[in-house]
């Protein structure tokens, strides 16, 4: 079974990551990481931040070989972890997560999601949303927020 873990650089999508790697431990499950390349945006005190992507591939490809390594050490036994950029600045990570999936037949996704107010969402969208609805396989969503 191939199973996708979205990351960046939040703390659900370590928390996805952990709950992914839980898992499929014990398992010949192949577990991989896409950071899905995008303009950042952050939400902190009520307020939406969007960062420029400046040097994004480079910092995708730093935080997927972190959490490679995070993921090898969470395992209890020998998992497999591969590594993968997908996308480029201008494109929708949604949908070249869909393509992927399709194209490494992928069985399951694991996502993290920040939860953000109501109107942060209505105005940004959610991640998590878009990927339940229109991704062909499950998709696991985990979240260290409470819903509004």
């Amino acid at each position: 079974m191939k199973i996708v873990v979205c990351v960046n650089e939040n703390k659900e999508s370590q928390l996805a990551l952990e709950n992914a790697v839980e898992f499929v431990d014990g398992t010949d499950f192949e577990l991989t990481l896409l950071h899905g390349i995008n303009q950042k945006v952050n939400h902190e005190n009520n307020g939406i931040i969007q960062e420029s992507n400046e040097n994004a591939h480079e910092k995708g490809e730093k935080l997927v070989e972190n959490l490679k390594q995070d993921a090898i050490n969470l395992a209890k036994s020998d998992i497999i972890v591969n590594g993968d950029i997908i996308g480029n600045e201008d494109s929708d990570p949604v949908h070249s997560i869909i393509e992927y999936i399709k194209s490494e037949d992928i069985d399951q996704i694991f996502i993290g999601h920040r939860a953000m107010d109501k109107k942060h969402e209505k105005l940004y969208g959610s991640f998590a949303k878009e990927m339940i609805s229109k991704s062909p396989v499950p998709v696991v969503v985990t979240t260290s927020n409470s819903l509004d």
